[in-house]
């Protein structure tokens, strides 16, 4: 099941409507501490972090494909 825009931003613990340079950072900070390598005893870690790179694309992929667009 796809992820709401609102699930995204929960998952990458910001408010809805947040900035793209704070959702990169967010995800950035997020990313580093769930990667599966950093976490080989956590086996949760990858799950973490898949989600994590969904809710990043989810937040991003819209936005930029409308700014190419309005270019």
């Amino acid at each position: 099941m796809p992820l709401s825009r609102e699930e995204a931003y929960e998952l990458l613990e910001l408010p809805v409507g947040t900035d793209q340079d704070s959702i990169r950072t967010s995800y950035k900070r997020l990313a580093t501490k769930w990667h599966p390598e950093k976490n080989n005893n956590n086996p949760q870690a990858q799950k973490k972090f898949q989600l994590i790179s969904t809710a990043y694309r989810r937040l991003t992929t819209n936005d930029e494909r409308l700014q190419n667009l309005n270019k």
